[in-house]
């Protein structure tokens, strides 16, 4: 039976890391690459997101074979990710049947449309909590996936790399979101009742 397989992926950029999802064929080609990015408002991909820039949210991207080779997200891949990673560390986390590689791919993607709606607010690092990031999104693929990865080296230094954001849950974050939504509107609601104990037409 042929394998297809599911990797984790690190990359080295600006101090920090960038961590993704690769999913590859029985011959061995990368078929797609899950991505968290800073967004723009107007729909800009950028490779990483500044402190300074608040408007940057965060953009899930499942980004097919044709794309990662051409157009807008070639640029962005390699924009300001170190030139000197001339191996890029990665682990297997998953080796089986095509079906089965596309149904763990497919539990990811779909929690991808509910994150880019919210448009989660981009930080590059936390202070009291992990930071809403690229790899909190690979962290949060990783539980949706149902995969462990394990922490990843940089090859020049044979040490573990500092990767903000990790541990942080985004579907954790949306479901505070709408909690706090929840209980905004039931305060509206007793406000609404206290002004009107008889109703506002009396």
């Amino acid at each position: 039976m042929s394998e297809w397989t599911i990797e984790f992926h690190q990359r080295s950029i600006l101090g920090g890391t960038h961590h993704f999802w690769a999913m590859r064929n029985e011959k061995g080609r990368i078929e797609r690459e899950l991505h968290g990015f800073a967004t723009e408002p107007d729909g800009r991909v950028k490779s990483t997101g500044w402190p300074w820039q608040t408007d940057d949210h965060i953009g899930v991207y499942d980004i097919d074979r044709k794309a990662l080779n051409s157009g807008a997200f070639w640029d962005v891949l390699r924009r300001n990710f170190d030139a000197e990673y001339q191996v890029e560390p990665h682990a297997v986390v998953f080796k089986g049947a095509k079906a089965d590689a596309l149904s763990k791919w497919r539990n990811a993607t779909r929690i991808a449309a509910p994150i880019n709606a919210a448009k989660i607010g981009y930080r590059v690092v936390g202070l009291s909590e992990p930071a809403e990031n690229s790899n909190a999104v690979a962290y949060t693929f990783g539980k949706a996936m149902g995969v462990v990865p394990p922490p990843l080296k940089d090859p020049r230094t044979g040490k573990e790399t500092y990767r903000p954001g990790w541990g942080k849950d985004l579907m954790e974050t949306l479901r505070k979101r709408r909690s706090g939504a929840a209980q905004r509107s039931r305060k509206n609601q007793i406000r609404t009742i206290h002004e009107y104990p008889e109703g506002p037409d009396n």
